[in-house]
């Protein structure tokens, strides 16, 4: 289930554009990843995708599309990395005869969270313990690798070498080295508090 905007060249508006806003959302710490179906008739139109993290005072832009699709819809998914909470917003410019449409306009991977906890505070065998071959996780509050896990959990699949390192298997992404847990106080990894894959709407 999702939600759908029609603009055309009949839609009454003031400035020319057509919006469809979300309300406040909540930071998810790795990403939230928006979804939707769309369709251009026309040459002259805009589709565009914004976001803010402001409370709407300022947007910026995350999508936009000007080509025409023709009378086909065709799917997308954005992923959105945004550092606090958050709105995201649709703003459709109709300029002569055609019409923009938007459908079934989903969120995915709404109950990934970090876990909240001061790794910084443990021994070294009790980051052992926490982060054992098994335990899922997802990237930490030090992360500079970029998006080689493909913005989603991993798995941990060696104990914690010499060097206060693990080895993670990523669910998206790739197996690609070793992550610190605790070398020189540096914490690439956290636990995955709420490992789900749920949705929501709009």
């Amino acid at each position: 289930k999702g939600f759908f905007l029609l603009a055309s060249a009949a839609t009454p508006n003031e400035n020319g554009t057509s919006v469809i806003e979300s309300p406040e959302l909540p930071h998810h710490p790795m990403f939230c990843q928006i979804s939707f179906y769309y369709q251009v008739h026309g040459s002259q139109h805009t589709l565009r995708l914004v976001s803010s993290s402001d409370g709407g005072k300022e947007w910026t832009e995350e999508w936009v599309r000007t080509r025409e699709t023709a009378k086909l819809y065709l799917f997308t998914a954005i992923n959105l990395n945004i550092s606090s909470s958050y709105k995201v917003r649709f703003e459709a410019n109709i300029a002569g005869k055609g019409y923009l449409a938007v459908d079934d306009i989903s969120f995915r991977r709404c109950g990934v969270v970090f876990s909240g906890i001061d790794f910084s505070r443990y021994s070294n065998a009790t980051l052992k313990e926490m982060f054992r071959p098994g335990v899922r996780v997802v990237r930490g509050q030090d992360w500079t690798w970029g998006t080689i896990d493909g913005y989603a959990p991993g798995t941990v699949i060696s104990r914690l070498d010499a060097n206060s390192r693990v080895r993670v298997r990523w669910d998206k992404g790739y197996d690609a080295g070793f992550f610190r847990v605790g070398f020189e106080n540096m914490f690439d990894l956290d636990l995955l508090a709420t490992p789900s894959t749920s949705n929501c709407s709009m």
